[in-house]
């Protein structure tokens, strides 16, 4: 399987916020997500960042090959889960990024 990806910043912002991973999980399971910084909000760019290196982290740490989709549903929400947590304790203890935010 091949991929690939691309961002750009839009023609109203001149910052790029976006964030996005492919990994290969096993032979047959290629995990691809992205997540686009709050660009009116302050450092979308370090959230969307954050939170993509956090949810293929947690998913990558508990993925086994051949899961039944029920597992797969519960490893992708838990790696969601951390994700915005960690999201949210960065912009609660440190100010530069207080607000920050991504989907």
């Amino acid at each position: 399987m091949q991929s690939w990806g691309l961002t750009d910043p839009g023609c109203v912002r001149k910052q790029n916020q976006d964030a996005y991973r492919m990994e290969q999980l096993d032979k047959h399971s290629l995990l691809c997500v992205v997540c686009d910084g709050m660009g009116g909000a302050r450092s979308g760019n370090v959230a969307s960042t954050l939170a993509v290196e956090v949810f293929v982290e947690e998913v990558k740490r508990s993925w086994k090959p051949l899961m039944d989709s029920e597992k797969v549903d519960q490893v992708l929400r838990s790696a969601v889960k951390l994700a915005n947590f960690t999201v949210y304790d960065q912009a609660v203890q440190f100010e530069d990024f207080q607000g920050m935010g991504t989907t």
